[in-house]
């Protein structure tokens, strides 16, 4: 998979990983999503994870950027699906996602970003 698919569901941006991810399936993935957003104008994007095989630090490294990508063009990111086994990795690893929210599953993620929405502005 060179091009995961970007859904639409309910005005937030829906991307599932699946597989051994690579840098080509990252970089597609980053410039698909910068385009997609541009034209959509999403609230957020949940991004889930549940079908990645493994992470390590570059992919950690990736998803951070793609969380600030997201941030920068006004959409929060969500991550969804992390399983134990890369949770533990990076943990072990010492690797932070940084301003990246998780969430166990989509529904939980959509939750998230719905009411992150409906916060109030601060200034």
């Amino acid at each position: 998979m060179d091009r995961p698919p970007i859904l639409n569901v309910e005005g937030v941006l829906l991307i599932c990983l699946m597989g051994d991810l690579h840098d080509r399936v990252l970089s597609h993935l980053f410039h698909d999503l910068s385009s997609v957003m541009s034209s959509r104008r999403p609230l957020g994007v949940v991004l889930n994870i549940a079908g990645v095989t493994m992470i390590d630090g570059f992919i950690a490294h990736r998803l951070e950027e793609l969380s600030r990508l997201s941030l920068s063009l006004g959409a929060p990111l969500v991550i969804v699906g992390m399983n134990a086994a890369a949770a533990a990795t990076l943990v072990e690893m010492g690797l932070r996602l940084g301003d990246i929210h998780t969430a166990r599953d989509f529904e939980r993620g959509l939750a998230w970003l719905k009411a992150r929405t409906r916060e109030p502005a601060t200034s």
